[in-house]
């Protein structure tokens, strides 16, 4: 027999004043991830029972100790539930006079209350659940287990009160404590036929996005390969519709349905019609990690999201720089260079597939902090009927000797107005020009690389271009063209992929890496990961299995933020062939079953996954919101690992570089406003500054000072206080004679 680690007495005895010790169904401990342990009991006390809750250390040391009064006497009390967030989940009984101020020697009724603790044991919420199920009037919750998910799964029994018979007791409940005990069920298929009927012979719509929307709640699904989907809600009156699919449209936009007490489960079915006959090839690509001098893996998914079967499909991979092909799922048709070409024939509609490419990274640690891309391009890549015949801007930059060549090229038709475009260096635009090129024109741009730095282009793009056809802005980067890599720098901008038959993976080359991590593209600019509100996002989710045996099932869960549209979700490639769904209100699983993980000891190269999936924001998304995001990653029946919270910050992503000299000393002063326009405040950086202090005066736009302050530094950070929304003119002085000056626009 083992012996007793530790015995605590004191910790965990009751003081009720009715029993001289509590039985043992009322007391429940588990265990939390800092191996900690966690008592719940309820204490017996008079005039009402308390929820008492004590933490102890691995050693047994009290860490704290609460109790809570409760409106109600409750038993028993199960065991606690540590949530991902690291909050604790306490479920009980409580018991209920029928009515109002009855005495206590009238019937009650027990029903289930659940209470949230933080870390600390501090109370967050408590929530008191009636009459559920119907009819019922006693209820005893005797287990409980966190699923995954936001899911909680509750076991008991109740007793329904007209037959007086005691049955089971199956509910399902989120981690903020709703319990919703209907559902609506059916399927969203193809409609060939468009006649907007089900008449049994129609294909399902596999992976589509399912919204029900019921005032502020919102609640998501996803269809299985079938176009079955299943959602549990609370009661209500709810819009049914389905993600936005190019060349889909559903009959109606949305589909009214009520859900209340006469039936558990409503059906819904939902046609979707084509509005276009015509194929529609999607690619993605990605990588664990570009890792120095080892060999890793592409993974290159597919799909045919359009309304007719694609003939004569092929893919070319670009393989970037100083990765070298080794092997691939798929045989390789033709090579040129970097350039790899494999053949997929037929793809069927909504028909996807992926497969590996094989590549050596390079084993010159010069190249290491670099980034590198490669590209993947699906055929066919074009719309069968687009009628769009104005201007299609791409950009490219490339470094020439001390120098940065950025060009403009139009692969549309003329162009009938100019359109701006900027060259920002690092994160402080440097230059604005207009340009306006006739069709298969280009405009070219010389820049003089300083050391270190890295250089992006951003051109618009004709507002009638199509979404499908491209994103609002061309953009192009080049990093290291002179002295050492910023790394990091190049991602900081979104890739000019946003076709749906192009995909680029633009990662730096590491040595080393964190397992079980989170990644966004674009990062975003400074600290603060700035993003414009109208840049969508994609995250890369990476997973090692560092354990001491094979993981037989990987599950990651995905809460998205409030601020990103779930309607818009589109999973990319992963590493490892897996199922998703989208559920509750904004919550992404992704599973990887029958993964056969391998440990990192035994096999590091293999230990390791990944999935990528990209969304756009909601619009309108405020100056200042901050967007997070947070996976926890499951490996069997182990804990989740959570991995590190990737954020960004709306507003303007790069800052505005005004004028400013000193002609005497022939040193140019730079000076860079953020946010320019802004609401509370902006911070002016100067660069060149030399005394390191001066005078700075804010005039509005009548020429009147508004401001004046005496600084020190080569910073200042301006207030907004009172100042009236408008634009505003600021100068710069100093004791040297140098001088600046600019414009700022208050929101």
């Amino acid at each position: 027999m083992a012996d007793l680690y530790w015995l605590i007495n004191s910790a965990v005895q009751s003081n009720s004043p009715r029993r001289s010790a509590i039985p043992a169904m009322f007391l429940n401990a588990n265990e939390t991830s800092d191996q900690h342990i966690i008592i719940c009991w309820w204490t017996g006390q008079q005039p009402t029972d308390k929820l008492k809750a004590v933490k102890l250390a691995p050693d047994g040391t009290v860490v704290w100790d609460k109790e809570f009064a409760d409106e109600y006497d409750i038993t028993p009390v199960i065991n606690p539930v540590e949530l991902p967030s690291g909050n604790l989940l306490v479920a009980h009984t409580y018991f209920k006079p029928l009515l109002p101020n009855s005495p206590s020697s009238w019937p009650r009724i027990h029903k289930l209350a659940l209470k949230m603790l933080n870390a600390n044991g501090e109370l967050l919420w408590q929530k008191y659940h009636d009459y559920f199920p119907l009819g019922a009037d006693m209820e005893y919750i005797t287990t409980m287990e966190y699923l995954g998910d936001n899911r909680l799964l509750l076991g008991g029994n109740y007793r329904n009160a007209q037959e007086l018979t005691w049955e089971n007791l199956i509910i399902m409940a989120d981690t903020l404590g709703n319990l919703y005990p209907h559902f609506v069920a059916g399927s969203v298929f193809q409609d060939f036929a468009m006649d907007c009927q089900v008449d049994g012979a129609e294909e399902g719509f596999g992976n589509h996005i399912v919204q029900l929307k019921s005032g502020a709640n919102v609640f998501h699904t996803t269809t299985d390969e079938g176009g079955q989907y299943l959602v549990n809600v609370p009661s209500g009156e709810y819009e049914v519709s389905v993600g936005k699919k190019e060349f889909w449209e559903p009959c109606q936009p949305y589909y009214s349905i009520t859900i209340d007490n006469s039936s558990d489960t409503a059906g819904l079915y939902i046609p979707v019609q084509p509005n276009l006959i015509c194929p529609l090839m999607e690619v993605d690509i990605s990588t664990f990690a570009l890792r120095l001098c080892t060999e890793q893996f592409y993974t290159v998914s597919h799909c045919n999201n359009g309304t007719a079967t694609a003939e004569e499909v092929g893919v070319e991979v670009t393989l970037a720089d100083d990765l070298t092909f080794v092997s691939s799922d798929l045989p390789l048709s033709a090579q040129d260079g970097q350039k790899l070409t494999f053949d997929l024939a037929t793809v069927d509609v909504l028909e996807c597939g992926s497969s590996r490419i094989y590549f050596q990274v390079t084993c010159d640690e010069a190249h290491f902090g670099t980034t590198r891309c490669t590209e993947a391009h699906i055929y066919p890549d074009q719309i069968c009927d687009n009628t769009f015949n104005g201007p299609d801007i791409s950009a490219l930059g490339i470094c020439e000797n001390d120098t940065i060549l950025f060009s403009i090229t139009n692969k549309g038709g003329n162009m009938a107005a100019p359109l701006e475009y900027i060259v920002i260096e690092d994160n402080i635009i440097l230059m604005t020009d207009d340009f306006q090129l006739l069709a298969g024109e280009t405009q070219t741009s010389k820049i003089a690389a300083a050391d270190g730095a890295t250089y992006f282009l951003v051109a618009s793009q004709d507002a009638g271009l199509s979404s499908i056809l491209g994103s609002p802005i061309a953009t192009a980067a080049v990093e290291g063209c002179v002295g050492e890599i910023n790394a990091g720098a190049f991602s900081q901008i979104p890739t000019d992929d946003a076709e749906p038959w192009l995909a680029v993976d633009c990662r730096e080359i590491i040595a080393a890496y964190d397992p079980n991590d989170k990644t966004a593209f674009p990062t975003g600019w400074t600290e603060e990961h700035f993003i414009e509100d109208r840049t969508d996002l994609e995250y890369l989710i990476r997973f090692q299995n560092v354990g001491t045996d094979t993981a037989f099932k990987v599950v990651i869960v995905d809460t998205l933020s409030q601020f990103l549209d779930p309607a818009t979700f589109r999973p990319g490639a992963g590493s490892h062939p897996f199922t998703f769904d989208l559920t509750d209100q904004g919550v992404a699983v992704f599973t990887f079953a029958d993964i056969l993980l391998p440990d990192s000891s035994t096999n590091e190269a293999a230990s390791n996954g990944f999935v990528k999936f990209s969304i756009s924001q909601k619009p309108e998304n405020a100056i200042g919101t901050r967007i997070e995001n947070t996976a926890y990653i499951y490996f069997d029946f182990n804990s989740a690992v959570q991995t590190n919270t990737v954020f960004h910050t709306i507003g303007e992503p790069w800052v505005q570089l005004v004028n400013g000299s000193l002609e005497a000393s022939g040193t140019r002063v730079r000076v860079a406003v953020f946010p320019n326009p802004f609401d509370e405040w902006a911070a002016i950086e100067l660069d060149g500054w030399h005394n390191r202090g001066g005078v700075f005066r804010l005039f509005d736009s009548n020429g009147s000072q508004v401001v004046q302050r005496v600084f020190s530094g080569e910073s200042i950070d301006l207030q907004r206080n009172s100042l009236p929304a408008g634009m505003y003119f600021f100068a710069i002085e100093n004791a040297m004679g140098q001088q600046a000056s600019g414009k700022l626009l208050v929101k």
